[in-house]
């Protein structure tokens, strides 16, 4: 998985750094301080296959929700506190690989019924 993750940070660098977001990917550049997910990315959480908002100041996920091509999603380095409800995550029936290390979340509860994840 360390590999994969590795793999995934390096084609997300490069879009970065090409100041990109393309129709598969919606990479939020790192330590941005982004506090929320606005509208901004409503139109496109429909069709992006990646999402990368590592390193930021996010507290809430919600405008995720019906994300259903979504594949990698990572929210790792954030300020998320808690997790959306069990329905959020069955919104998102594509996510293969998730990433919510360095939060500050209490639970994970709502993840119970998750299917098992396969990156």
């Amino acid at each position: 998985m360390a590999s994969e993750r590795a793999k995934d940070e390096a084609f997300m660098r490069r879009q970065a750094a090409a100041g990109e977001r393309t129709r598969n990917a919606l990479i939020a550049n790192p330590y941005m301080n982004m506090t929320r997910l606005d509208t901004a990315i409503l139109p496109v959480r429909l069709t992006v296959r990646i999402a990368v908002f590592n390193h930021n100041q996010i507290r809430d996920i919600s405008p995720l929700r019906g994300a259903r091509s979504l594949e990698k999603l990572d929210l790792s380095f954030n300020q998320i506190k808690a997790l959306p409800s069990q329905d959020f995550w069955a919104s998102l029936e594509s996510l293969k690989v998730l990433y919510l290390n360095d939060n500050r979340i209490s639970t994970l509860s709502t993840l119970a019924l998750l299917r098992p994840l396969n990156g």
